[in-house]
């Protein structure tokens, strides 16, 4: 199987490497990550192409050089910061959907699997599915609903897609995740610096719903494989809880007692929707099997092992 994927450098990207089988040969587009040329050396079904996918020119010129056509398409790239794209709206349209449009206009694909996000899901509250009116409140959320439209475009309007599936992601933790995200963040405070204290922007009310890396890899080369198609699917784990319970929870997992909590400002989004991981088990087989205590030590010891290499 031939696979493109854009986004090889970030954070679910190459952990999805890591996990794909070696039979799999993949071509990975990255924009600018220094280290990921190193790290693409020890995969033999991998090659790699540096190539800024917002620019078209660039886009047109460098994609040229690939295959004009893949098996499987995997769209992991773009901004993921909603703060980033409330600051910057422009910058994150840029980045996630004329990045998008920019790939499908110039390569073919057999099946394409885009990682939109439940950011979507913005500006409502309570239980959330496919079937939902959308008016997302965020520009990320804006965005990426944006891409999931233009797909079913060139899917069903232009022969450059024969199928395609859209992924509202929930959220992803573990190793290599970016340093910004509140999982590897807690790590650091709980059990690196050994400390029982912990600031989150808001109130701490906002609801997270995130799987383990490893749920989310073997999710995505389930969807590959899969005849299913041309369809909408909420990606979570099951176990929505606000974000102050998940500091107390992983203060408990490694061992912190009487953990506080101190909140300040404003968050940059109101997350008070959730969705059910139903549909992606009957269809796909699909369920989050790491419970967050394991996926947790897991995190640790890989935290662990890069503060003692650095």
């Amino acid at each position: 199987m031939q696979i493109l994927l854009a986004g090889a450098s970030g954070f679910i990207g190459k952990n999805f490497i890591r996990g794909a089988p070696e039979n799999w040969r993949i071509a990975g587009i990255y924009r600018s990550n220094p280290e990921f040329a190193r790290f693409a050396k020890g995969f033999n079904n991998l090659s790699v192409l540096k190539c800024d996918l917002s620019n078209p020119l660039e886009a047109k010129v460098k994609l040229s050089s690939l295959p004009e056509y893949f098996d499987t398409g995997l769209f992991i790239w773009g901004n993921s910061d909603i703060g980033l794209s409330c600051r910057e709206p422009l910058s994150d349209l840029k980045d996630n959907l004329e990045s998008l449009i920019n790939l499908v206009s110039n390569v073919k694909f057999g099946r394409f699997i885009f990682m939109s996000s439940g950011t979507v899901y913005m500006g409502q509250s309570g239980a959330v599915d496919e079937a939902k009116f959308l008016a997302p409140t965020a520009p990320y959320g804006v965005s990426k609903l944006a891409s999931e439209l233009y797909l079913r475009f060139f899917a069903e309007k232009t022969g450059q897609i024969k199928e395609c599936v859209n992924i509202r992601f929930f959220g992803a933790y573990g190793p290599m995740e970016p340093a910004r995200k509140i999982f590897t963040n807690l790590v650091k405070r709980f059990y690196i610096e050994k400390r029982n204290e912990f600031t989150l922007g808001g109130d701490g009310k906002n609801l997270i719903d995130a799987m383990y890396i490893e749920d989310t890899v073997e999710a995505l080369k389930r969807i590959i494989l899969a005849e299913k198609a041309n369809l909408t699917l909420d990606l979570c784990k099951g176990e929505p809880m606000a974000l102050r319970e998940l500091v107390l929870r992983v203060a408990d997992i490694l061992g912190v007692k009487n953990a506080r909590i101190h909140y300040e400002g404003e968050s940059n989004e109101s997350i008070t929707f959730y969705a059910s991981p139903e549909k992606a088990e009957r269809l796909f087989g699909l369920r989050a099997k790491v419970p967050l205590d394991e996926g947790i030590i897991r995190l640790r010891d890989y935290i662990t092992g890069v503060v003692a290499n650095a």
